[in-house]
């Protein structure tokens, strides 16, 4: 006994704590048994897309209710077969109750044996199951669940409420002894491990700690620290980010999102999908006719990772998403760090900066929704660039900054040119005070450097800026600008606002995960600031024993943090007055909070500073905030807590344990310790915050593209039948989407509906009040969504559409005129009788003015008897067509509204297939370029059912003719009597204009690098001796 408490005084408490941690180990792991850790519920036939919910309920210490956080749920995709739903739980032995949850819906569920088994090391082992027999004779009985029926293929449920649920207890002697001995052996082996590797690291912090290599941070004897520090951080930041991202890295899920972030799903998935496929079959993108009517793509190219996206095959895309999210990480961590240690900021506290920045809730929640993630890798480059620029005298990267800002999106070109100056002229001032002559020539440097930039980028640049200009959103009706523009400069934002923008800096979630989100207006567009808890104890300190420049700089990066998240104004004016959410113009306050808390930190690390006293006031307001969040009436009224409350308590750990390591990190014998201990706490709440954030959410599951789900239903079938069947152009209607109004960008055929930021105008003319007047915008939403002509099936066979496709399950009409055609599955193929070749000849027109007087359902009939034209296309070449006569118009109009009479239908069939009488043969058609040809025997106007938009290019035997519209938003030409061979090319405005400026932007960056080599040499060839 004496000689083991020798021992023990000899030894430090961390080689005690890493012995009894193995001694508990040794003698827990042998009597050990698992208890479930996991739930599967098969669920056969799903005939609807439902989302399933697993909660549980522990005796002490557990839960005694059914809280929302302790549940596990799994999005359920349409299925004809079989799918597990797999719920994964703590594994605690005190499992009492399970709480199965079967969606909204009222409906009835064939569910397959609930079985609970144990995972580990991603190898299941069942434990027990329980059929539907044994369920339905524990079940707690409710008002929910109209009856519970045991049959042949499992048990089915008759669900009679919107929150069906059933309630069963489960108890600890149903899984004892149920597993194979090797099994239990195998396991007992695996914790065993684990407590000895958990016991190892102990035992080596320990280590580290009393070896003092911690202590030389920041001091002049750091070679090891340095030696090594780059490689520690890139591990840890790969750690994290696998542990963030781990279901999509290992594809058990896919990084694709059906709550709040369903654009993941319905824009950004077939839009990568769609270029894939174009990159192989068209070359580089610049038309679409899957976009609604038609539409350029060339605006999707800018951003670089996509191109790795763009690499793959177009079913491979999915399960790369989350491999790509990881590389931004890593290489965004990277750039960071860079740019704080070129700040003078040490390489410890610049590293807890830097992991702030890449989990920050910026790139956690706004990174569902990609182009924003790829937004903090183009920003930290910018700013790692800079400080290049300034400190190492490297101006190269400044314009190659600039390029990836702009082509990342043309609007960044405006908020990050303003924010990249301001925060240029800060730092040039900090730099060297109050020198105008040198900080004007660092401003003509790096003014230069970046309009070359602007000159590198004019290829994507010029074409987007031009399409961006002429959309409805912007310079139509439905612009904002003049809105916000208009609104007074000085206001205060709503409580529910700066409430939200306030309590955001905490955690990212704490008002609530997807669509349980409760901060203001929604999880997209709302004040997202979080970059790390410990930053809201630093900010303080940061002003501790700086210099006065710093502290200015400070003071005024701060104060415009407070203009930005009160006055509203501020943000309309870094929104360029297009909108007032946060988005793209709120990360600057989240570099703000970080390079300020990384300052703050290296004052406690590297000069010893901590203010003790203001640390013990900024953890007492933080915790009365958090105490209004959660008691306080009037905040309680704007912002709830109720399902976040598991954050909330994490929140309040991490305040006391930041503050405790600070306060450690201020003693001298135990500095090491709180070193130590910081790092430990900061991937705790990565993996807490960032990691549950990314995954306790609605995702698509791993096996959806095999099981035939979203894009790839049976209508995708369908669509490669008739692919294989029919090469001319058409376009394909369908009854039920298979998932939103971008199906045919993700499933590969041209259609009429889109979801698309900015839709061609002139096919929204055609559908709008001074067109057709159809009602096709989606309620709630403007004219990003556009569902097509919906119902007026006339027009989507007038612009060209041949076959409408239905589903068994549907309750969709297959319109007149159609035909079955083929089957794919529970698809039906129906083939347009009526259809009208892309290319159609009028031989007579009609005056807009003249369609305006009568009815929708009437114009629509109209459109096939002529040439609908503007008043002053009668004084051009379109004169040579004659007039259709006013008996006729007033014939075919007086044929009603209703699309289902026989009168009409009759009218609308013999009108079509006379108009689809003579039309122009395609010997070449792709998506940017057509060549074809048409003989008539007296002059016509030929029918192009392309929007009309700027860069399309025509010729008619060679020589060039002009465009103009028709049918109130499309493109029409005047095809002479005789002979015609027509060509029709598409270009981007602009994009030849830019393609010129990036070359000669390229040729000046290349003259300005190689002329100080070249000059180098000349000089010393002069200076060489005979």
């Amino acid at each position: 006994m004496s000689a083991f408490l020798r021992w023990l005084k000899e030894k430090n408490l961390w080689s005690v704590a890493a012995l009894v941690i193995l001694v508990v180990g040794v003698v827990s792991s042998v009597f050990w048994q698992p208890a479930p850790n996991r739930v599967r519920v098969p669920i056969e036939s799903n005939p609807e897309q439902t989302v399933l919910q697993v909660y549980y309920r522990y005796g002490f210490p557990g839960p005694g209710s059914f809280f929302e956080y302790y549940s596990d749920k799994e999005l359920i995709h349409q299925n004809d077969g079989v799918l597990v739903a797999e719920f994964e739980l703590p594994g605690w032995r005190k499992l009492r109750a399970i709480r199965l949850d079967l969606g909204r819906e009222v409906r009835s569920f064939q569910l397959g044996p609930v079985e609970f088994g144990y995972e580990l090391a991603y190898k299941y082992y069942p434990l027990f199951s329980l059929n539907g027999e044994e369920i339905l004779e524990r079940w707690q009985k409710n008002d929910q669940i109209a009856s519970g029926v045991v049959n042949e293929e499992g048990w089915t449920v008759e669900t009679s409420g919107k929150d069906a649920y059933l309630v069963f207890p489960v108890s600890r002697d149903e899984w004892l002894g149920s597993l194979a001995p090797e099994d239990l052996w195998v396991l007992r082996g695996f914790r065993l491990l684990i407590y000895a590797m958990v016991s190892g690291l102990v035992f080596l912090a320990g280590r580290l700690v009393r070896s003092g290599w911690l202590l030389k941070a920041g001091s002049p004897q750091t070679p090891r620290w340095n030696r090594w520090w780059g490689a520690v951080f890139f591990i840890g930041l790969l750690a994290l980010g696998f542990v963030v991202y781990e279901p999509f890295l290992i594809f058990e899920k896919l990084y694709l999102f059906k709550d709040v972030a369903t654009d993941s799903v319905d824009v950004f998935w077939p839009v990568y999908m769609h270029i894939s496929h174009y990159f192989r079959t068209e070359g580089y993108p610049l038309w679409s006719f899957s976009i609604g009517t038609g539409q350029g793509l060339f605006n999707w190219i800018g951003d670089l990772f996509l191109f790795i996206l763009y690499a793959l095959p177009p079913v491979d895309i999915a399960f790369a998403l989350g491999w790509v999210q990881l590389l931004k990480t890593l290489i965004a961590g990277l750039l960071f760090l860079g740019w704080l240690r070129m700040l003078g900021i040490g390489r410890y506290a610049a590293s807890v900066g830097a992991v702030g920045l890449v989990f920050s809730a910026h790139m956690v929640i706004r990174g569902n929704w990609t182009h924003y993630a790829s937004e903090v890798v183009m920003v930290a480059f910018a700013l790692f660039a800079f400080e290049c620029f300034l400190r190492k005298k490297i101006w190269h990267l400044i314009p190659l900054a600039i390029l990836f800002l702009v082509i990342r999106g043309v609007f960044h070109t405006y908020v990050w040119s303003i924010l990249f100056f301001s925060y240029a002229l800060l730092r040039l001032w900090m730099e060297a005070g109050w020198k105008p002559k040198w900080i004007g020539l660092q401003v003509l440097r790096l003014g230069g450097c970046y309009l070359l930039g602007l000159g590198l980028s004019a290829f994507f640049l010029f074409p987007n800026l031009a399409e961006i200009l002429s959309s409805p959103r912007v310079s139509g009706g439905e612009s904002t600008v003049s809105g916000f523009a208009s609104r007074g400069f000085f206001g205060i934002n709503d409580a529910e606002e700066w409430l939200s923008s306030l309590y955001g800096l905490f955690a990212p979630d704490i008002m609530g995960r997807g669509n349980f989100y409760s901060g203001w207006r929604n999880y997209l567009e709302g004040p997202h600031l979080y970059v790390g808890t410990i930053m809201l104890l630093l900010i303080p300190q940061a002003f501790l024993g700086r210099s006065r420049r710093v502290k200015v700089v400070l003071g005024l990066a701060l104060l415009a943090v407070v203009l930005y998240l009160f006055v509203p104004y501020a943000r309309y004016f870094m929104n360029a007055f297009a909108g007032d959410y946060y988005k793209t113009s709120s990360f600057w306050v989240s570099l703000v909070i970080a390079g300020t808390g990384a300052l703050a930190l290296d004052n406690v690390v590297r000069r010893r500073r901590l203010n003790l006293g203001l640390l013990i006031v900024t953890l007492v307001l933080c915790l009365v905030a958090l105490g209004f969040l959660k008691y306080s009436e009037f905040v309680m009224e704007w912002l709830r807590v109720n399902e976040s409350r598991r954050v909330y308590r994490q929140v309040i750990i991490l305040l006391f344990a930041y503050s405790g390591a600070l306060v450690l990190m201020r003693s001298e014998r135990q500095r090491s310790l709180g070193l130590l201990l910081l790092p430990l706490l900061l991937g705790w709440e990565v993996y807490q915050f960032a990691g549950q954030s990314t995954q306790d959410r609605l995702t698509l599951r791993g096996d959806s593209l095999e099981t035939g789900a979203y894009y790839f239903d049976d209508t995708y079938s369908a669509i490669r039948m008739i692919e294989q069947a029919d090469d001319e152009f058409y376009r394909v209607e369908k009854g039920n989407v298979s998932v939103h109004l971008n199906d045919p960008l993700g499933q590969g055929y041209n259609g009429l509906s889109s979801y698309y930021s900015f839709n061609a105008g002139g096919y929204l003319s055609f559908l709008g009040p001074q067109g057709f007047d159809v009602d096709y915008l989606v309620p709630g939403h403007r004219s990003s969504y556009v569902a097509g002509p919906g119902k007026r099936f006339a027009l989507a066979t007038l612009l060209s559409t041949k076959y409408f496709i239905a589903r068994d399950w549907g309750d969709s009409v297959v319109p007149p005129a159609y035909q079955l055609w083929g089957r794919a599955g529970d698809a039906l193929i129906y083939e347009n009788t009526c259809f009208i070749p892309f290319g159609s000849i009028y031989f007579q027109r009609i005056e807009e003015d003249v369609v305006w007087q009568y009815p929708p359902e009437s114009r629509d009939l109209l459109a096939f008897a002529a040439a609908i034209v503007p008043e002053e296309i009668g004084m051009t070449d379109a004169s040579l067509v004659p007039e259709l006569a006013q008996s006729e118009v007033k014939a075919i109009a007086g044929r009603g509204t209703n699309q289902t009479a026989d009168g009409w239908v009759n009218t609308y069939t013999e009108l079509a297939h006379d108009l689809a009488s003579t039309s122009v043969t395609w010997d070449e058609f792709g998506e940017n370029r057509m060549e074809g040809s048409v003989r008539l025997e007296q002059p016509g106007i030929a029918f192009f059912s392309i929007p009309d938009n700027a860069g399309w290019k025509a010729e008619i035997n060679g020589e060039a003719a002009e465009f103009f519209p028709i049918h109130f938003g499309f493109k029409a030409l005047v095809l002479p009597s005789g002979d015609n061979q027509i060509s029709i090319e598409y270009f981007p405005p602009y994009m030849k204009a830019g393609m010129f400026a990036s070359g000669g932007s390229i040729l000046v960056m290349v003259g300005l690098i190689v002329w100080p080599f070249v000059r180098r040499k000349s000089v010393r060839k002069e200076q060489s001796p005979d």
